[in-house]
């Protein structure tokens, strides 16, 4: 399916759950690359910024669960709330559509409440004030309501209350469990989680609770819809191949498919409209050894069909074991080259992709093929 834009997901891929992006890029050949953008701590539920210049996420960095932001490309991390309870444990924290505002979950207060602060992290104040528990607030695009999940009639159900936290209603009233609301860019809608035909799937209601429909039937479970700027697709987490990945549906819930550079166990997507602001690793920015020449015989057509693979092709008047001692000193060192017959390889990830060089020698002399992304 194609999409633009940028999603920010968590994933476990490299041991700990991290912060990674996964975006388009602007070139004509629509790649995709797939970057790591957080490393300390565990670090979940990413959130971008309307302007898509921001990412807020939720860490426990500092021994409790915080809200975090960080600029798009992972720099800059601050902790906004730094409170000894858990913020965010019940999802990703929301921005209000004009920047200034977030809102988030906290139990602060010893239960399971809907709290909202200035983008800075100062003045913070909390909306809901009741002893159940209520989790995972979502901003309305308009700014006026916040949609949240709360089990204060007994069962899950997604409240609506104004931005303020007056005037709280049930909208879906539900004996089953409903939660993760998520608001249709232009107000009119919400998709959220329900297990109300026995399994966690994918819905869509009008923003009044009216017209529910159901948008998934698997057997797997479905989580954290959000909606692509554009309105005209919905992402979202789902095991239903295994690990959890996330998918990518148009928003009537049919043409459902994984979306290419996710795997392993891959959480939360939040989308922005935003392109390739965060550029993954490039062959361009690897170096290579003195005296290399581009080849000519079309060796980097290795396996040019997987999303983001690229390839350089090389000739040198050096051994195979020189080249790989060059990558081995200047790139990834102590590296151990595997390889028989004359041709050795050795391989390494930057920020999550795959990189790998393989040299060999023939009669011609020999020549060295550098790879992003060929053997993910």
């Amino acid at each position: 399916m194609d999409w633009t834009g940028m999603i920010a997901f968590a994933s476990n891929r490299d041991g700990d759950f991290q912060i990674w992006v996964i975006s388009t890029t602007q070139d004509s050949l629509g790649l995709i690359d797939v970057t790591r953008i957080t490393a300390e701590g565990q670090n979940i539920g990413p959130a971008w910024s309307p302007d898509g210049n921001r990412i807020a996420f939720v860490s426990d960095r500092e021994g409790s669960l915080d809200i975090f932001l960080m600029n798009a490309d992972g720099s800059d991390q601050t902790n906004l709330t730094k409170h000894p309870s858990d913020d965010g444990g019940g999802g990703p924290p929301a921005w209000s559509p004009d920047g200034a505002r977030i809102a988030f979950d906290s139990d602060r207060s010893g239960n399971g409440e809907i709290y909202v602060m200035s983008a800075d992290g100062s003045a913070s104040s909390n909306l809901t004030s009741h002893p159940a528990d209520d989790a995972g607030p979502s901003w309305s695009p308009d700014g006026r309501r916040i949609a949240f999940a709360s089990d204060r009639d007994g069962d899950l159900d997604i409240y609506l209350m104004n931005a303020d936290g007056s005037e709280v209603v049930n909208v879906t009233e539900d004996p089953a469990d409903d939660g993760r609301p998520s608001w249709s860019p232009d107000g009119s809608h919400m998709a959220f989680v329900s297990d109300r035909d026995g399994n966690r799937e994918m819905y869509v209601m009008s923003a009044d609770g009216s017209d529910v429909r159901r948008l998934t039937d698997d057997a797997g479970v479905d989580e954290t819809p959000v909606w692509s700027p554009d309105g005209q697709l919905i992402a979202f987490s789902s095991d239903r191949d295994g690990d959890s990945e996330i998918y990518v549906m148009d928003a009537r819930g049919s043409r459902v498919s994984p979306l290419p550079g996710t795997s392993e166990e891959d959480l939360f997507p939040s989308w922005s409209d935003q392109v390739d602001y965060v550029r993954a690793p490039v062959l361009d920015d690897l170096p290579v050894p003195p005296g290399a020449r581009l080849g000519k015989d079309g060796w980097g057509a290795l396996c040019p069909e997987k999303p983001g693979f690229d390839a350089r092709e090389y000739e040198i008047d050096q051994s195979p074991e020189d080249v790989l001692d060059f990558y081995r000193n200047n790139v990834t060192p102590g590296a151990r080259a595997s390889g028989d017959e004359g041709a050795l390889g050795i391989a390494w990830r930057i920020d999550g992709r795959q990189f790998s060089v393989v040299a060999e020698s023939d009669r011609r002399g020999t020549r060295f093929l550098i790879t992003r992304g060929c053997s993910e």
